[in-house]
């Protein structure tokens, strides 16, 4: 046997040992315990276009089977929003311009609240001259990326939370 597989058999049984668990999948003692919590969760709406955005990719990344009929847990969320022009043109107008879309969230277990936190993503996109329908485009692309990117960051949070009350 080569040193080599000698080398990843030994770090194969180290890693065996070292205690991992995933985070959303099933442990062989535990059926998915994150993924249960994640399912007793009801998403408060949240106003706008852009909240209702961010909702529907937290309801699809929580709650994929349909909102729960007596939900133990309510997240609220409420957003924030920059744009701001990122490059200017000769003629003033901008070629490029910076979405800022953040979110501070709050998990509530009845009248308790359990987890706050903060999601942030900042994106760019551009601005084709004398192109109003390709501005348009990316201007909504980059607002569907933010709500996912949003709603991505507040369902990990939420994950390492539940994840540690599991822990003993």
């Amino acid at each position: 046997m080569s040193w080599a597989r000698l080398a990843a058999a030994a770090a194969l049984l180290m890693l065996a040992g070292c205690g991992f668990r995933p985070l959303h999948g099933q442990h062989a003692a535990q059926k998915g315990p994150v993924m249960e919590q994640f399912s007793q969760i009801a998403v408060a709406t949240i106003p706008d276009r852009r909240g209702q955005m961010v909702r529907n990719e937290l309801l699809d990344l929580l709650t994929p089977r349909g909102e729960p009929a007596q939900p133990r847990y309510v997240l609220n969320v409420g957003l924030s929003e920059t744009i701001e022009d990122d490059m200017i043109r000769r003629t003033g107008s901008a070629s490029r311009s910076r979405l800022t879309l953040r979110a501070s969230y709050q998990l509530r277990d009845g009248d308790k609240v359990v987890d706050t936190g903060t999601a942030r993503t900042i994106l760019s996109y551009d601005l084709p001259p004398d192109q109003p329908f390709a501005a348009v485009t990316s201007e909504r692309d980059s607002e569907r990326q933010a709500a996912l990117s949003v709603a991505e960051q507040i369902k990990s949070r939420l994950a390492v939370y539940f994840a540690r009350q599991q822990t003993p």
